[in-house]
């Protein structure tokens, strides 16, 4: 009698720690899962502050920058915009809505020197059935410095997309005068954008 008790025991104490066991992983994966998205977009917005810090660097002192991209995404230069899309099973922004990650808001177009910034980053999030998708898109605007001339950064480059383990390399191409049929003058400084 002794002997079954110990092994109903045993038994007994088996299935609970099964359940348990269980019970924390149906619980636990997609709490991983959810702070493993967050940290890949927090990762992935810091990725896109650092690039906009060096590319405005590269166009204020010019010469060249490189950055690594190491996210579990894809980016790419088209239009001259960079674009940044991760995959997830969450997100950390609101869905369906283009969210600034700067001073400006993402439909801006233009601003004032010594007041406003000349990037407009901004993140969109949408569904694509059971993932998110997360799109970043960092852009810049004319800055107008008084009623005749303005400051541009244009990015210029070769249409390209790449995954993780690629460099983008930023190279100033110089700053050129460019006069509209209004008389007014933008000084273009041209940032060359390479994904290699």
């Amino acid at each position: 009698m002794r002997g079954q008790e110990q092994a109903l025991s045993a038994v007994l104490i088996t299935a609970v720690l099964i359940s348990v066991v269980g019970s924390v992983f149906l619980w636990g994966i997609p709490l991983i899962q959810k702070n493993r998205d967050a940290a890949t977009l927090g990762t992935a917005e810091s990725f896109a502050v650092t690039l906009d810090q060096k590319i405005k660097r590269v166009a204020n002192t010019g010469g060249q920058e490189t950055l690594d991209f190491t996210l579990p995404g894809t980016i790419g230069f088209v239009d001259g915009q960079i674009v940044m899309t991760f995959e997830t099973k969450g997100t950390i922004y609101a869905t369906e809505a283009a969210v600034p990650l700067g001073l400006n808001d993402c439909s801006r177009e233009s601003g004032n020197l010594s007041i406003d910034t000349s990037d407009v980053l901004c993140v969109t999030s949408s569904r694509k059935g059971d993932t998110i998708e997360t799109v970043y898109r960092l852009r810049y605007i004319p800055l107008q410095a008084d009623t005749t001339t303005s400051y541009l950064i244009i990015l210029t480059g070769t249409p390209a997309a790449r995954g993780p383990g690629h460099k983008l390399i930023m190279e100033h191409h110089g700053t050129r005068d460019q006069t509209g049929q209004n008389g007014k003058k933008t000084i273009i400084t041209d940032v060359e954008i390479s994904i290699v």
